[in-house]
């Protein structure tokens, strides 16, 4: 049994995009679906859901029945007369009562989803290209307009025969015989709009004899947008937009004005290429368009401004084509998701629900991170953001939107913490260096002096600044205290045999907590550090002690609002226990995964937790996880040790292998939408069968 449109477990929490209700580009990251994960071809010419929530696509190898897992694929065959007329499926349409109909470029059938067939209405005695369909319109009386390349035929549904009276008594005939591409309607008017090979016309509906009314002259005059029109969409203001071989343009009934948007590659706010395949809405304010050729655009309709969405080679998550044919927006969810057709790349589907996260990738070539590998963040005395990378550092700017990398390929570098009001500390593979933002450049801050060894010798990996005269560092040789201004160093290391120093001297994370205890996670258990006699006190652990520290590495350690310390291990979650124990939390208790690299605490007392599968966001009160995974729109399912941060403004950042997600807790909600469940199969002894009546 399949779940139609189930991609990720429920619940799952959910950032309310607000981009299909007010007119706001939103950061589109699409999930593609191509002939390896099914599809049976890769040119997909329409896109349809029916009423029981499958997804259909319409390609030149045979229709496709997705259910959210699987595809189910008809094909024509050439000896039975209920399979489709042909192969290659051009339009599709669910009908009020739910039917869907399908248009092949060899005649129109409808799916009878209990027998799982189709039944064919094949236009008889039609001059040549009457079967080829190209356009399907219910109107509000019955009937179904069906376009195709021979001229416009009118199907009377409820009798299952061509109505001939609605056209053969059309006063006026512009498009008799001429490929009809294109049809919408106002139903409230009683008006069908026509767009042909050669220019647009209007049917009236009302009870008297309808006939056809020329909006335009035909070859592109008057406002249309080229000579061919592709595409027709009636918005709720009562807005025609039409889409042809030379742009869009908007038409107001009401006062016959039309509006033209032509194409311009050099102006980042219009169309980048002038054929517009196909347009539908996309909220109240704004339109959705199939680019041929120039990809997806994001069109507001108040301040007429584009934002294009384009195919990006290193980008898995972009369009997989920029020549689209096909657009559909599932309006039946609470956030509506959007599927995209295309010519050599199949199905790219948005899941606004699924984007909860911001995230920021590295793009050759482009204003984004010079690298993907992120291992630490801070904010400088003016707020502004710093992220630590493998190969350097990189400064957020803000008003334009970009990064400001500083890049340096002669040490990894590990973590960042700010220095004074135009400094950093930098922790890098060869030890400890001071980066001046104003001049941009780094320095030694010691003497090369063999006292400050511990210094430039062991990699950094975490630093803690408490006041201007301390800084104590996390190295690979053990646990450093340095004064900068008195310029003294110590250094303390594991002994064996001496349980009153370090556990390890592969010092991973350090904190001060607010009874002034600091906290030592090392690579073999957790320390607390004896100041006065300058020991440390090894916490138990497990199974030595029954409720000790479980996992070998310590990762992190944190105090929550409420006092209590929270430890992340290579095993899972630890909450440390007035009796010197701790509580656990693993894999089996709901954690995505078990190797827990950071923990962040959100206004509303969640943890928020980085793993090697996914963030999970855990509820303290009912010992609750909530999952989070690339599908959600995370960087990747792998994080990275110290690349957690909480800004100042409350917003939390994580980064990983592929970058950082930055996003606001707050705004991450639970979703409510349960998928409609179809029966599709049925296996008995785990393999296929009829199901038992």
């Amino acid at each position: 049994m399949s779940l139609p449109l189930k991609f990720i477990h429920i619940p799952m929490a959910v950032l309310l995009s607000m981009a299909w209700l007010v007119a706001r580009p939103p950061d589109l990251r699409f999930r593609q679906l191509t002939i390896d994960d099914g599809l049976s071809q890769s040119t997909v010419y329409d896109i349809e859901k029916d009423a029981r929530g499958f997804m259909w696509f319409a390609t030149e190898d045979g229709l496709n029945r997705y259910d959210g897992y699987e595809f189910k694929i008809f094909q024509h065959r050439p000896a039975d007369s209920t399979s489709l007329p042909s192969a290659t499926v051009l339009v599709l349409l669910t009908d009020r009562a739910g039917r869907l109909w399908v248009g092949t470029n060899s005649g129109l059938c409808r799916y009878n989803d209990s027998t799982e067939s189709f039944q064919r209405f094949p236009i008889k005695n039609a001059p040549p290209g009457a079967n080829d369909i190209r356009a399907l319109y219910e109107d509000g009386h019955g009937n179904l307009w069906v376009g195709t390349y021979g001229g416009l035929y009118v199907l009377d549904i409820k009798r299952e025969s061509y109505n001939t009276h609605l056209t053969e008594g059309l006063r006026e005939k512009p498009v008799s015989g001429k490929p009809v591409l294109s049809i919408t309607g106002d139903k409230e008017k009683q008006r069908l709009y026509i767009g042909y090979l050669g220019g647009l016309a209007v049917i009236n509906m009302s009870p008297s004899v309808p006939m056809y009314k020329e909006v335009l002259a035909e070859d592109g005059g008057d406002g249309l947008p080229g000579t061919i029109i592709y595409a027709l969409h009636m918005d709720d203001s009562g807005i025609l937009w039409i889409g042809g071989n030379d742009g869009m343009s908007r038409y107001d009934p009401a006062t016959k004005r039309f509006r033209r948007y032509k194409a311009d590659p050099s102006v980042a706010n219009k169309l980048s290429k002038p054929t517009v395949w196909k347009i539908i809405a996309a909220g109240r304010e704004a339109l959705w368009i199939a680019n041929y050729g120039g990809g997806l655009f994001y069109f507001d309709k108040k301040k007429g401004r584009f934002k294009g969405y384009r195919n990006e080679a290193n980008n898995p998550r972009s369009l997989s084509d920029n020549r689209l044919l096909a657009l559909y927006a599932d309006t039946s969810r609470p956030v509506p998701a959007l599927w995209v057709g295309s010519v050599s790349g199949g199905v790219n589907a948005w899941f606004p629900e699924k984007q909860k996260f911001r995230h920021f990738a590295p793009l050759p070539g482009k204003p984004g991170l010079s690298n993907g590998i992120v291992y630490s963040f801070c904010e400088d005395a003016r707020a502004r953001l710093w992220v630590c990378t493998a190969r350097g550092l990189e400064l957020w700017d803000e008003s334009g939107r970009r990064f400001i990398p500083y890049p340096d390929q002669t040490s990894e570098y590990y973590c960042i913490t700010p220095a004074g009001r135009e400094g950093l500390w930098v922790g890098r593979l060869d030890g400890l260096w001071r980066f001046n933002i104003r001049k941009g450049k780094l320095s030694r801050p010691f003497p090369q002096k063999e006292d400050f060894a511990p210094l430039r010798q062991a990699a950094v990996l975490h630093i803690l600044r408490e006041k201007e005269t301390l800084v104590w560092l996390a190295t690979r040789r053990g646990l450093v205290r340095y004064n900068p201004f008195g310029q003294t160093v110590r250094l303390f290391k594991h002994a064996p045999g001496d349980s009153s120093t370090l556990s390890a001297n592969e010092v991973r994370r350090l904190m001060r907590d607010s009874r002034g205890r600091l906290w030592v996670a090392t690579a073999r258990g957790l320390n607390i550090f004896q100041e006065a006699s300058n020991s440390f006190r090894r916490l138990p652990g497990f199974p030595q002690a029954r409720r000790g520290l479980r996992g070998t590495i310590v990762y992190h350690v944190m105090e929550s609002r409420d006092g209590q310390i929270w430890a992340a291990t290579d095993a899972g979650l630890h909450r440390y226990r007035p009796d010197g124990g701790f509580d656990f939390w693993g894999e089996e208790q709901g954690l995505a995964n078990h190797v827990l690299y950071g923990i962040l605490e959100d206004d509303g007392g969640y943890l928020w937790l980085s793993t090697n599968r996914g963030l999970s966001r855990f509820d303290p009160q009912n010992e609750t996880f909530t999952n989070f995974t690339v599908e959600d729109g995370l960087q990747a399912n792998e994080f990275n040790a110290g690349a957690f941060f909480r800004r100042r403004n409350s917003h939390f950042l994580f980064g990983g292998i592929n970058g950082f997600n930055s996003f606001d807790p707050a705004g991450v909600r639970l979703s409510r939408y349960v998928p409609p469940v179809a029966l599709t199969g049925f296996r008995l002894f785990n393999r296929p069968a009829e199901l038992p009546v």
